[in-house]
C-alpha cells in the first residue's frame, strides 16, 4: 500500500536542503515547546510543509493564526514567523490569486 501512494505522484523525496531546514525547525520546536506538544507538531505533515517553503523560499498558506506567547500549541504561523518563512492565512492567499468563495 505504501508503494502505491508513493507512486502517485502525491509524496516527494525531501532533498538535503528540506532535510537541513526540517532539522531547524525540529530544534526550534524542541527547544520552546514541551516535550508532548512539540511530538504532536513533529509527528505531522506542518513541519515538512514549513521545511519545503524555508528551503525553496517559498510561503506557507494556512488556516492557522499566530499564537499568543506562551501559548502551550506548536502553531505554523509562529514556527514561520520565528524561522523567518513567509506565511499567509488562507484567505489572503485566495485574495492575492483573485480567487472568490
Amino acid at each position: 500500500m505504501g508503494q502505491l501512494h508513493r507512486s502517485s505522484g502525491l509524496f516527494v523525496n525531501p532533498e538535503p536542503s528540506v532535510l537541513k531546514c526540517y532539522g531547524q525547525i525540529a530544534t526550534f520546536v524542541q527547544n520552546h515547546y514541551d516535550a508532548a506538544h512539540s511530538k504532536k507538531f513533529l509527528s505531522g505533515a506542518d513541519p515538512w510543509i514549513v521545511a519545503h517553503a524555508m528551503a525553496d523560499r517559498g510561503t506557507v498558506v494556512t488556516h492557522e493564526l499566530l499564537a499568543n506567547p506562551g501559548s502551550r500549541e506548536v502553531k505554523i504561523p509562529n514556527v514561520c514567523a520565528e524561522l523567518s518563512v513567509k506565511y499567509l492565512r488562507a484567505y489572503e492567499a485566495f485574495e492575492k490569486l483573485g480567487l472568490k468563495l
